[in-house]
C-alpha cells in the first residue's frame, strides 16, 4: 500500500485550481500560483553553456548561462558585468531573468543572441530536445524582457532531426539577415539559411554538413567568431575526444575551423585543428568567446560537465590566438560544486519551510525533499533526503533568495525524504530543527549556536514521545494550540491528522499523543486520501484555524476555530479555491501559510512532487475594512515594488488616486493624475492604491514602497 501511494505522489497529473475565497471575517484572495518566485533556483546544473553578450547595452560583456540538470530540467542564469570592458566583474547570479520562462521538460539550455526581428534589441534562441525555442525581446536594448517562448518558429523544421540541437545565430552569407548554424549530439552540422529578410525570418534547413564542416562523431557545441581577424567568421567547436580510463570519464578538446573562403561563401573543408587540448575538461567542453580584457583579441571561457568554468586568456594576438594558462572562477563567474560522477538535485517531494533563520528580520527559505543521485561512474542510482538553505538577501517586504547552500544543514542525509520543521522547543531563544523522513522517522537537531548563526547538533531519533505510525510522507506542524506558552504538534498520517500535546515540565521536553483530539470531521472526499495540514490565524481573531490539503484531487479545506485560543473547536470544512493555473506532471504538497511580503496577511506556499519546484500564492485581498472594491478597471500601476515614482497606465481615464496604509487611513490623494505620482513623502511600507475612474468605478491594488 505504501509503495502504491508513493507512486501516485510522483505520477504525472494535471493541476487545476479554482478562483476566490469568501471569508466572513476577512477576504482572502490567493492569486497565482507563481513557480519558484523571488529568485528561487530549484536546480543545480550539471552542464552549463555560456554566452558573452552585452545584454544591457552599456558597452561591456555580461555573462548569460543556460544550465541543464537531471535530463530535462533546465534554467537560465544572468550575471551583469558591473566592472568594465577591460576589467570585468560579474555580479550575483539571477535565475530565469528578464521574464524568461523555461519550456517544461525541454532540456533547453544552449543560448544564442541576435536581433532576429531587426528592432534594435537582442532576441534569444536556445537549443533543446524539442528543437529550437525562440524568445522575442519585447523590452529594449538596455532593459530586455523576453516574451512567450515559441517552438521551432519561422519554418524551423529541426524537430525532424530527432536529437538535441545547439544553435548559433549568425549572418553566414553576408546578406544582412541572421542565419542559424547548428551542431548536435551526434557531432553533425546543419545550416538554416534565412531566405526571408532581417525583420521577417524564414529558415531553410536543406543543408547538412555545410561549408565542408566535418562531423566529430561526438556531441559538439559550436560558436562562430572571427578569431583570426580576417573579416570572415570561423567556427569554434567543443567536443569529446578521448576516454580517461583512470578517472572513468571522457576528456575534451576545442577545435578551430578556419574559414578559407570569404565573408559571403564560407569554406572550412580540411582545415580543422586543435585550438585547446584541455586536459582539465571532462566529458565535453562548451566554448564561449569574447574580448574579456579589452586588448583587441578574443579570450575563451570553457565550461565542462559538472558545470565548472575555466578562463583562458588569449596570450597571442588578434590574428594568431594562443591559449595556454587557465584559471578557475575569474571575474566572479559562479562555480557549482559537485562530487565526481554524481548528479545531485532536490527534485522530488519538495517541502518548503519559511522562518527567519538568521534573525535579520526577514523570512528565509529552507527547502527539503528527495535528492536523486545518478552516478555515471558506478552506475548505481539512489534516492535520499536533503535540506538546502536559501537566505533572503532582499527585505521582509520584497524577498529575494540567494543561491541555495547545504550549510548550516551539515546533517546526516535521510531516507528518501527530508521534511523540515522549526520551533524553539527548548526555549533558549533560537530555532531548533525537526526532520521527518520517509516512513515517519523523526530526527531532532538542537540548535547549539544562536539565533543569528545556527548550528544543528545533538541528534536524537524519535524524541520526546513523537513516535508516528509507519506512514511514508509527513511533516510536523508546531503551534501553541492550548495557549499555555509551549509549542504543541500536529502530524498528518495518511487520511487523518494527529495531535500531540506538549506536556513538558521542569525543562524535560515531552509530548503526549492525543489522536484526533479536536474531533475534526474530514469531508467525504478526504476519507481515503493522503492529506497535509497547516495552522494559522487566518481570520485574525487570536486563535489558530486549521487548513487541510488533499493533493489528489487537489483541494484545500478551511476549518475555522470557533472555540477559543485555549480550547479549540473546529467548524465544518469549507472548500477554498486558490487561483487558477495548471502545471503538468506536478502534484502540490505541504501547504505553508506565512506572511512572506510583510503586508499583514497570510500568503500560501506549496511544495510539489516532481520538478523540484515550490509554488507561491500571494494573498491579494486582505484589505482594511473601510476599503471597498467594485469592478476591476483597465488601469494598472507600476513598478511594484516602487521607489520614488509610481506610474499609471490609461491615466486619462482616472478621476483620482488614493493611497491608504494597512489600517485604511488615507496618506496621499491625487486628483486627475498625470502618468506618474511622486511617492517621495511616503516611508517604505505596504500600501493600498485605490483608483477611481471618471465613471465612478473603483479598483484596489496592493503596493510595496521601498
Amino acid at each position: 500500500m505504501a509503495t502504491y501511494r508513493l507512486k501516485r505522489l510522483v505520477a504525472p497529473a494535471l493541476l487545476v485550481l479554482g478562483t476566490a475565497l469568501q471569508n466572513p471575517v476577512a477576504a482572502q484572495d490567493f492569486t497565482g500560483p507563481t513557480q519558484n518566485p523571488f529568485g528561487i533556483i530549484s536546480i543545480t546544473p550539471l552542464v552549463t553553456a555560456h554566452e558573452l553578450v552585452d545584454l544591457d547595452a552599456d558597452g561591456d560583456l555580461d555573462l548569460f548561462t543556460g544550465g541543464l540538470a537531471d535530463g530535462e530540467l533546465s534554467a537560465f542564469y544572468f550575471q551583469e558585468n558591473i566592472g568594465s570592458s577591460a576589467e570585468p566583474t560579474f555580479d550575483r547570479l539571477y535565475a530565469n531573468p528578464f521574464g524568461l520562462n523555461v519550456v517544461p521538460e525541454s532540456g533547453s539550455f544552449y543560448p544564442s543572441f541576435g536581433d532576429v526581428d531587426a528592432d534594435g534589441d537582442l532576441d534569444l534562441i536556445t537549443g533543446s530536445y524539442l528543437g529550437i525555442i525562440y524568445y522575442e525581446n519585447i523590452g529594449t536594448a538596455q532593459r530586455p524582457e523576453f516574451g512567450t517562448p515559441e517552438l521551432n518558429p519561422f519554418n524551423l523544421n529541426v524537430a525532424g532531426l530527432d536529437r538535441t540541437v545547439f544553435p548559433e545565430l549568425v549572418d553566414f552569407d553576408n546578406d544582412e539577415d541572421l542565419d542559424i548554424l547548428l551542431s548536435d549530439v551526434a557531432g553533425d552540422y546543419f545550416y538554416c539559411q534565412n531566405i526571408g529578410n532581417n525583420s521577417t525570418p524564414n529558415f531553410d534547413i536543406s543543408q547538412s554538413t555545410p561549408f565542408g564542416l566535418r562531423s566529430n562523431d561526438n556531441i559538439t557545441f559550436l560558436r562562430t567568431v572571427d578569431i583570426d581577424d580576417d573579416a570572415d567568421l570561423d567556427v569554434i567547436a567543443g567536443s569529446q575526444s578521448y576516454y580517461n580510463n583512470i578517472e572513468g570519464v571522457f576528456g575534451a578538446e576545442i577545435y578551430y575551423y578556419k574559414n578559407i573562403g570569404d565573408v559571403s561563401a564560407p569554406n572550412f573543408e580540411g582545415v580543422d585543428s586543435v585550438l585547446l587540448d584541455a586536459d582539465v575538461l571532462r566529458n565535453f567542453a562548451i566554448p564561449a568567446m569574447g574580448d574579456l580584457d579589452a586588448d583587441g583579441d578574443l579570450d575563451l571561457l570553457a565550461s565542462q560537465f559538472q558545470a565548472t568554468t575555466f578562463y583562458y586568456e588569449n596570450e597571442g594576438n588578434n590574428t594568431t590566438p594562443l591559449f595556454n594558462s587557465k584559471s578557475e572562477g575569474d571575474f566572479g563567474i559562479h562555480q557549482y560544486e559537485f562530487q565526481l560522477g554524481v548528479s545531485s538535485n532536490i527534485n522530488y517531494l519538495t517541502v518548503p519551510e519559511l522562518v527567519d533563520l538568521d534573525a535579520d528580520g526577514d523570512l528565509d527559505l529552507i527547502y527539503g525533499g528527495a535528492n536523486y543521485i545518478d552516478n555515471y561512474i558506478t552506475g548505481i542510482d539512489s534516492l535520499y533526503g536533503r535540506l538546502k538553505f536559501y537566505e533572503n538577501v532582499g527585505t521582509a517586504i520584497s524577498p529575494e533568495f540567494a543561491l541555495p547552500t547545504k550549510a548550516p544543514f551539515e546533517i546526516v542525509d535521510t531516507y528518501i525524504t527530508a521534511n523540515p520543521s522549526f520551533t524553539d522547543i527548548d526555549g533558549d531563544g533560537d530555532l531548533d530543527l525537526f526532520v521527518t523522513e520517509y516512513y515517519g522517522k523523526v530526527t531532532f537537531y538542537e540548535n547549539t549556536g544562536n539565533a543569528q548563526t545556527p548550528v544543528f547538533a545533538n541528534q536524537l531519533e524519535n524524541p520526546f514521545g513523537l513516535v508516528f505510525e509507519d506512514y511514508e510522507i509527513s511533516k510536523l506542524i508546531f503551534a501553541d494550540m492550548d495557549n499555555d506558552g509551549d509549542e504543541d504538534c500536529f502530524n498528518n498520517q495518511y487520511n487523518k491528522t494527529v495531535y500531540f500535546e506538549n506536556t513538558s515540565t521542569n525543562g524535560e521536553i515531552s509530548f503526549q499523543n492525543k489522536g484526533n483530539n479536536f474531533n475534526i470531521a474530514l469531508p467525504e472526499i478526504l476519507v481515503e486520501e493522503t492529506i497535509f495540514q497547516d495552522v494559522t490565524d487566518i481570520d485574525n481573531d487570536g486563535d489558530y484555524d486549521l487548513f487541510i490539503f488533499s493533493y489528489d484531487p487537489t483541494q484545500l479545506f478551511y476549518f475555522e476555530n470557533i472555540g477559543t485560543a485555549q480550547n479549540a473547536t473546529f467548524a465544518e470544512a469549507i472548500a477554498i479555491p486558490i487561483g487558477t493555473s495548471s502545471f503538468s506532471d506536478d502534484y502540490l504538497l505541504f501547504p505553508v501559510f506565512v506572511d512572506l511580503d510583510a503586508d499583514g496577511d497570510q500568503d500560501l506556499m506549496f511544495g510539489s512532487t516532481i520538478n523540484g519546484a515550490v509554488f507561491y500564492y500571494e494573498n491579494n485581498d486582505s484589505l482594511p475594512v473601510n476599503i471597498i472594491q467594485n469592478k476591476p478597471l483597465n488601469i494598472s500601476i507600476y513598478p511594484n515594488p516602487a521607489n520614488d515614482v509610481l506610474y499609471i497606465s490609461n491615466f486619462e481615464t482616472v478621476e483620482k488616486v488614493e493611497i491608504l496604509n494597512t489600517v485604511g487611513q488615507m496618506v496621499q490623494q491625487v486628483n486627475q493624475p498625470q502618468n506618474n505620482i511622486s511617492l517621495n513623502g511616503l516611508p517604505a511600507a505596504t500600501y493600498f492604491v485605490k483608483i477611481t475612474d471618471k465613471k465612478g468605478a473603483q479598483a484596489v491594488q496592493k503596493l510595496h514602497k521601498q
